[in-house]
């Protein structure tokens, strides 16, 4: 009876592991050219979207050194275009993910993945953050 059993609660235990809300985020990415003079930090500010996004993205590491004439994978904003929207948020000064995802109730490890901010999570003041509601995973 004992095996039984158990195997009864491994198939419970994986029937509820399918109705797991999970966030589904978006792979659209459209690509930049570098010109002289940039840096990570002035292509994500064009894009709204992390310089941690477009290094990760393209595999660049310390010291994130970029070449003029080097193409950029860019994941395109959830936000782009979209400043008045209920559903983006601008960064203030003193923001951290987990305060925003407490104002809005959104799990802050969801807010990074939907808006592409690898670790260490960092979100800069005039950066636009698309914040979920509940039925597209927040929870």
């Amino acid at each position: 009876m004992l095996p039984r059993a158990l195997a009864m609660v491994f198939v419970a235990a994986m029937l509820s592991l399918a109705f797991v809300s999970v966030p589904i985020q978006a792979h659209t990415f459209t690509t930049y050219s570098v010109k002289p003079g940039d840096y990570l930090i002035l292509i994500a500010m064009k894009f709204n979207v992390s310089w941690q996004s477009i290094a990760k993205l393209n595999n660049i590491t310390s010291p994130y050194i970029i070449y003029p004439g080097q193409v950029l994978f860019i994941p395109k904003s959830l936000c782009a275009g979209n400043h008045d929207s209920d559903d983006c948020y601008k960064v203030v000064s003193g923001d951290t993910l987990y305060n925003i995802g407490l104002r809005f109730h959104v799990n802050w490890k969801v807010l990074a993945a939907v808006n592409s901010i690898p670790p260490p999570y960092l979100i800069y003041p005039g950066e636009m953050i698309y914040i979920p509601h509940a039925e597209e995973g927040s929870h």
